[in-house]
């Protein structure tokens, strides 16, 4: 009886070793539980890299984590961001999808003084001002849902002198500023720590004479520079190594010119004096703009100028009013309204995730 117990509880065990040998086999094979694992493990580390700072690669992904590019901020609405020469402020306006019209305008950040020159950075994040008031330049955190400007402060001191035009480069690495007061360019390094400016360098050349803007063409490829003392445009570029800046003029006989605006084609200049407003081709021919047409229209002391594709429309500062403006090419004329409310000798203006024509 005890023999035959024994082998009963041998074949159990045996068939029991059997179901486990089977569920062995039967499991899932390793290869396809480790890409699991690892997706499991990117995350974490996606989730580090947007979470802590880290120190390699210049912390080039602490910096990707803090300042997010374009393609990750959602943009809802379009702004106009109105600059008020004769106050503190800046106005913020909402660009009307429909019809082009800016509405519910009102004011924005803090601390400016006199501001003139306005730039953004490419992923619609900050916003740097010149204080011609202060001799400094601000700059600002953008709200991305509401265009609310926050975090306003000084990038730097005590490194222009009346600053008027500000533009940044493609990668926004290089900030450039005009300075009326001693006909120079400062060149600025943007430090991606706090976006500030440092390192900032003056460049003179014969060229310059009471610059009032600066801005890259669409390629990014050269600076054109506003000198509203000679009446002319300046073409400069630096060479490899930075140290030098060669400048040659690109368009004359102008009238006080105050700033300059690129679009794919065309090239627009609002001149003081003369109370119009130059277009030119964008391309350069003999390294001179040609094929300019000027332009009147209702203007007493135009300041700036701006385009943008979605409504064809052009948008021009102009004593204390901001015009919104149509071209009538076969007139040479500009059919304009004025648009928005609460300004204050508007000098500068940049259309926020407008496209350029």
């Amino acid at each position: 009886m005890k023999k035959i117990i024994i082998v009963l509880i041998a074949i159990g065990c045996a068939y029991g070793a059997s179901l486990v040998y089977q569920q062995l086999t039967l499991s899932v094979p390793i290869s396809t539980v480790l890409p699991i694992q690892n997706k499991a493990i990117t995350t974490h580390i996606d989730k580090a890299q947007n979470s802590f700072s880290m120190t390699t690669n210049n912390s080039a992904i602490s910096i990707q984590a803090r300042y997010p590019t374009a393609s990750n901020v959602e943009i809802n609405h379009q702004f106009a961001y109105i600059l008020n020469s004769n106050s503190t402020t800046i106005s913020k306006c909402d660009i009307n999808q429909s019809s082009g019209q800016l509405e519910n305008c009102s004011n924005v950040g803090r601390g400016f003084n006199a501001p003139t020159g306005i730039a953004i950075t490419k992923n619609h994040l900050w916003l740097y001002v010149t204080n011609r008031g202060e001799n400094n330049v601000s700059i600002c955190q953008i709200e991305s849902q509401s265009g609310e400007l926050v975090n306003c402060h000084y990038t730097d001191s005590q490194q222009f002198n009346n600053p008027t035009g500000i533009t940044l480069d493609e990668i926004n690495n290089i900030a450039y500023v005009t300075n009326v007061a001693n006909n120079s360019l400062s060149r600025c390094t943007i430090n991606p720590s706090n976006m500030g400016l440092i390192n900032c360098i003056q460049y003179k050349n014969q060229t310059f004479d009471y610059p009032t803007d600066i801005k890259l063409n669409i390629n990014n490829a050269n600076l054109f520079i506003v000198n509203a003392g000679n009446n002319s445009i300046t073409k400069c570029k630096f060479n490899e190594d930075q140290q030098q800046l060669d400048c040659s003029a690109v368009l004359d006989n102008l009238s006080e010119p105050q700033a300059i605006f690129f679009t794919r084609n065309n090239v627009y200049i609002p001149n003081r004096a003369s109370k119009l407003i130059t277009r030119c081709s964008s391309q350069l021919q003999d390294n001179h703009f040609t094929n300019c047409t000027n332009f009147a229209g209702d203007f007493t002391n135009v300041t700036d100028i701006a385009t943008g594709d979605t409504h064809r429309k052009i948008y021009i500062t102009d004593e204390q009013k901001v015009s919104v403006c149509e071209e009538m090419n076969a007139t040479a004329t500009l059919n304009c309204h004025l648009t928005g409310s609460g300004f204050n000798s508007p000098s500068g203006l940049y259309l926020l995730n407008e496209k350029q024509a």
